[in-house]
């Protein structure tokens, strides 16, 4: 049996170095990445794995093989190989991929989050992934439950967001939310993380959640009260006169931001967000996802699409920075 044990683990080692091989391993350490893969471990991993400080989870010792406690097992695989078994599970095991292949960038945060786990006791763990909510069960939860667990990440109207990679929603437009989890939960805007969560509610339980979150009753909307600071110069506030954001670039067919955007222009839809106040991280982002058709969306991601793809790096760089800039409209 410990010679089997040894050949098989030495295939899958042999396997996973091989086949990671070429990977590109992006930042580790860039703010806000370990803990939103924190979080989702918290949710997703802890129940089959454990995590420090707790009990062995019952259950998986059952399976065969069990989940291993992966803390002694980290320092074992590089990086990339981490990324390798995170991005597509190991075969005969109960190891599942990650759901969404377009969004390496999750995994990646995954990784980070297991590069730090061997160094973290219960109280450690506790303060980078413990307020991740509850474990996503896929059974029946209550509007509670499930905002507990958005909030942990997203933030609630007192409280900010945990990373800046995840949107702040505290004052967003409720119709772009609601559109958001929709979209979620079908698989058309592309996210392994929010899929687990968004997927398992039926609409109305997502509308409320929606609007907890932003922080209105559902009729009401405040995410258009979104505003240039008071007696500010709106090209000082968002970039320079004729930057991106409030000229766009004619000669790449590019409108400026502001014109669906806003701040200080009429909103054509409520389905559009609110970008003012957003994290430049989180904005850069979705650019990024948008222009290599990795993010998808509503219906109206096709326009957004289309747009990404014209901008330039220094364009989207310049467009993040100036929204993140920007006061109002989210909290």
């Amino acid at each position: 049996m410990a010679v089997t044990s040894w050949i098989l683990d030495f295939a899958k080692r042999r396997s996973v170095d091989t086949r990671s091989l070429g990977t590109t391993v992006p930042d580790l350490e860039a703010p806000g990445l370990a803990a939103l893969g924190a979080a989702h471990f918290d949710r997703g991993c802890r129940p089959c794995h454990g995590a420090p400080g707790a009990a062995t989870p019952v259950i998986p010792l059952g399976m065969t093989p069990h989940p291993p406690d992966l803390a002694p097992q980290i320092a074992r695989w590089k990086p990339r190989e981490l990324f390798y078994i995170v991005a597509h599970g190991i075969k005969f095991t109960g190891m599942p991929g990650w759901p969404v292949r377009e969004r390496t960038d999750e995994a990646w945060a995954l990784v980070a989050f297991l590069r730090r786990l061997p160094t973290l006791d219960a109280a450690s763990y506790a303060a980078l992934a413990g307020g991740a909510g509850p474990a996503v069960t896929g059974a029946p939860e209550d509007l509670d439950t499930v905002t507990a667990r958005c909030a942990a990440c997203h933030g609630a109207p007192a409280r900010g967001r945990r990373s800046p990679l995840v949107p702040a929603l505290a004052g967003q437009h409720l119709d772009y939310v609601v559109a958001a989890l929709d979209a979620y939960a079908t698989g058309g805007r592309k996210s392994g993380m929010m899929r687990s969560i968004a997927a398992p509610l039926d609409g109305q339980l997502r509308a409320a959640v929606a609007a907890r979150l932003v922080g209105t009753d559902e009729g009401s909307d405040p995410g258009g009260t979104n505003l240039v600071p008071t007696g500010s110069d709106p090209g000082a506030s968002g970039g320079a006169p004729g930057g991106i954001v409030w000229q766009g670039d004619p000669s790449r067919d590019i409108p400026a931001c502001v014109s669906c955007h806003g701040p200080g222009a009429p909103r054509h839809d409520a389905r559009f967000p609110v970008l003012a106040g957003q994290s430049a991280d989180y904005l850069r982002l979705q650019l990024q996802l948008f222009a290599e058709n990795r993010r998808g969306g509503s219906s109206y991601g096709d326009i957004m699409r289309a747009i990404a793809t014209r901008l330039t790096p220094a364009q989207i760089d310049e467009a993040a920075r100036a929204y993140a800039a920007l006061a109002g409209g989210v909290s």
